[in-house]
């Protein structure tokens, strides 16, 4: 904050599932100068995929589907190679289909629109694939737009209404919604850029339909904070994992323009730390790293990136 970087922060770090600290600093709506607060609804970009995962694995649980179920068997219209690709390669980034994200002004030329999830698998679908499934890696978006279908077609539900039956009720996370519809949000945040010479300006507006699954939610530091700390309960599918001050350590990162987010869960510690920013960079994850590096006597400590 004093660096100017970041309009506004809020975080939460658990220790035993109890909270060791908790603050915010900045604006959640810098224009109005509405102050930030620890529970401040901010967008939080692909940690949406950690929910979409976990649905997936309730439905396996449930017997609805097989990690092993090829995508054909939910969607039969796709195109081969990425219709015999498995749940479990879409849920690992092992699939091969192409990100959208990464398709350039044909992907981002249309992302402020609304958009139902069938016509954003069509952005994509047509993309020859980046490898053959289970061949190799890389990042997808789209992995998990289609996860989502998958959730839809195994469930008979809207993506959202099972995330919200299925996780957000029963683990009472109840900051945590789904973005995509007009309603009004109380505590929500305004996303921001920071341009050259430290200006802060309204962020560029990206519809939250175009991240579906994959992107989509909205919530507060205490329950992502939370979550993350559930995760390690689970196959840690959805989410990355490395060795972090000596420590196993599961993590995952969200970012849109004007937002931010960064998670992570010691296990072995039962650490957690959730940090949300309404400002697009990488302050998120450089916070959250410094958090869990002093709290387990690594200050310094940082995420390897790819």
């Amino acid at each position: 904050m004093k660096d100017g970087r970041v309009a506004g922060i809020s975080f939460v770090v658990t220790r035993g599932g109890a909270i060791a600290a908790a603050g915010a600093f900045g604006f959640a709506d810098l224009e109005n100068r509405v102050p930030a607060t620890v529970d401040t609804v901010y967008a939080i970009g692909s940690i949406t995929k950690t929910f979409t995962a976990a649905a997936v694995l309730a439905l396996a649980g449930e017997g609805k589907l097989s990690l092993d179920d090829p995508l054909g068997k939910f969607i039969p219209s796709f195109p081969e190679p990425g219709r015999s690709a498995t749940v479990r390669q879409l849920l690992a980034h092992t699939s091969g289909i192409r990100n959208m994200t990464s398709l350039g002004p044909r992907y981002w030329a249309q992302a402020g629109r609304e958009i139902e999830p069938a016509d954003l698998v069509a952005l994509f679908a047509g993309e020859p694939p980046d490898f053959s499934p289970g061949t190799d890696y890389r990042y997808s978006n789209s992995g998990y737009v289609l996860l989502g279908l998958v959730v839809e077609k195994a469930s008979g539900m809207p993506w959202s209404a099972y995330v919200t039956q299925c996780l957000l009720v029963p683990l009472a996370l109840t900051g945590t919604r789904d973005g995509q519809t007009a309603d009004l949000v109380p505590r929500r945040a305004r996303g921001t850029s920071r341009k050259p010479g430290g200006r802060f300006e309204n962020a560029w507006h990206v519809s939250l339909t175009q991240g579906y699954a994959a992107g989509a939610l909205l919530s507060t530091a205490r329950d992502v904070a939370a979550w993350i700390r559930r995760l390690a309960a689970q196959a840690p599918w959805g989410v990355a994992a490395d060795t972090f001050a000596g420590h196993g350590r599961l993590f995952h990162g969200g970012g849109l323009p004007g937002f931010d987010a960064f998670a992570l869960t010691v296990p072995d510690e039962d650490l957690a730390v959730a940090v949300l920013c309404n400002t697009d960079g990488d302050a998120a994850m450089e916070v959250a790293d410094a958090m869990a590096g002093l709290l387990l006597g690594a200050p310094g400590t940082k995420t390897r990136r790819p």
